[in-house]
């Protein structure tokens, strides 16, 4: 099923990556697109994480929202990232990555819309998420 995965908006991953190595579900936010100084063909990344004593607040997921986010979690903008689909793919392929069950596209256009406050994010990547909201606008 691994070799099924394509990242698109709205599929996910399982990606060990925070302090302890657990693994925090990662959503893909667009299909993929050129953008200058990444390259053809990337998306862009961003996980849920569980709140600490101090996270970032901009956008919360409630429990169930996705059959990954078992409790309340908080995106971490601070986190996201430009990554070549195709990349994604070979790493799902490779068993590195745990491919996830897709999202509902209205979380996916919940987080987008976000991004535009979140203050830890990138401002390159705030300036992207403007093209992730235009070819999201027709998705239902």
């Amino acid at each position: 099923m691994a070799g099924e995965w394509r990242a698109v908006a709205g599929a996910t991953l399982l990606i060990a990556d925070g302090p302890n190595g657990e693994k925090h579900p990662t959503f893909i936010l667009n299909d993929p697109f050129s953008v200058e100084g990444y390259g053809s063909q990337v998306c862009v990344l961003v996980n849920a994480s569980t709140p600490r004593l101090i996270y970032d607040k901009t956008c919360m997921l409630p429990a169930g929202c996705h059959p990954s986010i078992k409790h309340e979690s908080f995106v971490f903008f601070a986190k996201a990232r430009v990554r070549q689909a195709g990349e994604l793919e070979r790493l799902v392929a490779a068993r590195t990555y745990d491919p996830g069950q897709p999202a509902d596209i209205r979380l996916v256009k919940k987080i987008v819309a976000h991004m535009h406050d979140a203050i830890e994010l990138d401002d390159e990547i705030r300036e992207i998420a403007r093209r992730i909201e235009a070819q999201l606008e027709g998705k239902r």
